[in-house]
């Protein structure tokens, strides 16, 4: 190697790769952190604008969490600026004004714990928050390329150079760029590695949450698919128990057995508006009616706008006809009331279905939902879906006492929108 060449390497070798290391640490930090976390906080951008205030406060504080650790780092060798690495995620994934104003917590926390002048410092958070916004705000499916992430970073961070040596320039009395532009490129280069690590990070655990809810999916249109027929049998039996009994009510039983099966399209949604739902539920009772005739009892009580809540199709009739089927067909008078209410408590939508049949045995409530039991009870195949839609959110309760009939509860969380639906 030419003892120039030599000479001019020599003093920046062992300084790149402290730098080096030290940006690996910070970045390997908040990819944890990332994973951490888990799939909510940092997806602004794909739901924006339909998040309460109380998620767009966590997920700001996610990112002055991030923040602070940067500024640790920074603590211990100033001249490096891992500092705008989450200014550019924050503006590529939520958008200028985010990205700005994480810039501004970023510039405030060194003028805090860094004395001196941090000028260029401070103006190149901001830029890169301001750019990483601007491709958000244009371009927002580039904006979530860990490519377009490398070359934001890259490009934010290396503007220190150019930006401090420039107001040195101006004004004499502001101070010259702290790094050599060797070393400063250097550094630029790997704060970009660090912008493009966390968006894929980021990409991958959407993919997998995109995986799951796909799975899920799929696995909720087989449950639903073996209800039908189980529904459609049922239906069946009574319009044939009527052609014998009171034929002149066959009619109006098909018409509300067609409006049943035209409210299968709704299969094709993860969820229906509650209005929708009830609808289904009275056209299976309008037929039960009609073999019962005055013994069934139906009792409703919704306090909650039907229209604008959302819940899983299917979720409400299969309790009811289980109550009716299972609970009131086998009772010596077969009759008796079904009590269906509907409303919100701590945040979550509850579903209670009371009948006054027959009940269930204790040993066959402890096998209610095994999953040795085949084919699966009605109830065991709603815990099923609601585990898939919601995981541990969802909850359904299920209490009976022989010959006093069976307590039905569900808990989902309330939505009025499908991008609320997730585990």
């Amino acid at each position: 190697m030419p003892p120039s060449l030599a000479s001019f390497l020599k003093p920046i070798h062992f300084t790149i790769l402290f730098y080096a290391i030290a940006q690996a640490s910070i970045i390997t930090t908040f990819s944890v952190l990332l994973l951490f976390i888990g799939y909510q906080p940092l997806y602004g951008s794909q739901n924006a604008g339909k998040e309460s205030w109380p998620e767009r406060w966590k997920r700001f504080f996610v990112y002055i969490a991030m923040v602070f650790i940067e500024e640790l780092v920074a603590l211990q060798h100033t001249p490096m600026n891992t500092r705008v690495v989450t200014s550019c995620v924050a503006g590529l994934l939520e958008g200028p004004g985010f990205g700005f104003g994480i810039g501004c917590c970023a510039v405030l926390l060194a003028k805090l714990f860094q004395a001196g002048s941090l000028a260029g410092l401070g103006i190149n958070m901001l830029l890169g928050g301001l750019l990483g916004g601007a491709i958000q705000r244009y371009q927002p499916l580039w904006a979530k390329r860990p490519l377009t992430g490398f070359v934001i970073g890259t490009l934010a961070s290396w503007a220190r150079y150019p930006i401090a040596w420039g107001l040195h320039q101006l004004v004499s009395s502001m101070p010259a760029p702290p790094l050599s532009i060797v070393v400063e490129t250097c550094t630029a280069l790997i704060n970009g590695f660090g912008v493009a690590l966390l968006l894929f990070v980021i990409a991958t655990i959407q993919y997998q949450k995109l995986q799951a809810q796909s799975a899920a999916n799929l696995e909720v249109r087989a449950l639903l698919a073996r209800m039908n027929p189980h529904f459609l049998y049922n239906a069946l039996n009574t319009i044939s128990a009527l052609s014998k009994i009171a034929p002149e009510k066959v009619p109006q039983a098909i018409e509300r057995l067609a409006f049943f099966l035209r409210s299968c399209a709704f299969w094709e949604k993860d969820l229906v508006s509650l209005y929708d739902e009830i609808q289904v539920v009275e056209a299976y009772l309008d037929i039960e009616k009609l073999r019962f005739g005055e013994r069934l009892k139906i009792s409703w009580e919704v306090t909650v706008d039907p229209k604008t809540v959302l819940v899983p199709p299917f979720l409400l009739q299969p309790i009811v006809e289980n109550a009716v089927q299972h609970g009131l067909q086998n009772k010596k008078d077969a009759g008796g009331l079904v009590s269906i209410k509907v409303f919100r408590e701590h945040q979550k939508l509850t579903i209670q279905v009371e009948d006054t049949g027959i009940g269930i045995p204790p040993i066959r409530l402890k096998q209610l939902f095994s999953s040795d039991i085949h084919p699966p009870h009605a109830l065991s195949t709603l815990q099923r879906r609601l585990e898939v839609l919601y995981g541990k959110k969802g909850q359904i309760d299920v209490r009976s006492t022989p010959n006093n009939g069976t307590y039905v509860k569900i808990c989902i969380p309330i939505a009025t929108d499908e991008s609320e639906l997730s585990p």
